[in-house]
């Protein structure tokens, strides 16, 4: 038993700080999302937002004018908000496609104003950073380790707790 604990101590150590250390980067990358809706549109205003109008272009337009933007996507789903009522400005529609490209128009004209990789820009990239889409197979990294430090802390914390005698 005492060989066991002399194993685990600086096994629970380490595996103890390493998880803290991708908790703290979840952390602060999250804490920095948790402003996204405020700050994102005063940082690219020329492509997320548009003069407030009364009359919009139907919906066929935007798809088309999307489509034309970016001819080699599929269409996931159209994003329209109303704006505030009496704002100078509203919010501009957002077609995505199903590769994870945004394509921004004018609702009420139909221009195209830009596109975008959704993971792209400031807040795009802290949300690749926060999800770890720079690795290989990100999406197990998050759950699967977890479920292994997880183990290896409560195993290992626990038999370090228990009486020696």
């Amino acid at each position: 038993m005492i060989a066991l604990r002399r194993v685990l101590r600086p096994a629970h150590r380490w595996v103890g700080l390493s998880v803290g250390l991708v908790i703290m980067w979840m952390a602060i990358t999250g804490a920095c999302l948790v402003f996204r809706k405020q700050l994102e549109v005063p940082l690219d205003r020329d492509l997320l937002s548009v003069p407030t109008c009364t009359q919009r272009v139907p919906l066929a337009t935007l798809i088309a004018n999307a489509a034309q933007a970016y001819p080699k996507g599929k269409l996931d789903y159209i994003r329209l908000i109303a704006g505030d009522e009496g704002a100078a400005q509203m919010p501009a529609a957002m077609i995505r496609f199903t590769d994870q490209m945004f394509v921004y128009l004018n609702p009420c004209t139909g221009e195209v104003l830009g596109r975008r990789d959704r993971y792209l820009g400031l807040f795009g990239t802290l949300e690749k950073l926060h999800r770890f889409r720079f690795l290989p197979h990100a999406s197990l990294l998050p759950g699967g380790s977890a479920i292994v430090f997880g183990t290896v802390l409560l195993i290992g914390g626990l038999v370090l707790w228990w009486p020696g005698s």
